[in-house]
């Protein structure tokens, strides 16, 4: 689940970044109204966003899952 996490933030961040450098570079698409490419630059954006966070999630959700078996596993303290 790490790995795929990762995979999502990855995917993610190359989306943003590729969105950035495209506004920046003044991209325009043929045959679309401003309008409406100012609207799918919006969604790329918001895309970008929930694959990142997505990715976290399942990052964290696998980072708990690990402590939980490492403590599983620990032997358990003795009291004194």
């Amino acid at each position: 689940m790490k790995r795929l996490g990762s995979f999502l933030m990855a995917s993610g961040l190359i989306g943003g970044v590729v969105l950035g450098i495209g506004v920046i570079a003044g991209v325009k698409v043929q045959g679309v109204p401003l309008l409406v490419a100012i609207g799918l630059g919006k969604l790329t954006f918001l895309a970008a966003l929930g694959l990142m966070g997505a990715g976290a999630g399942l990052r964290r959700i696998a980072l708990r899952q690990e402590q939980r078996e490492t403590a599983s596993l620990a032997p358990p303290d003795e009291e004194r």
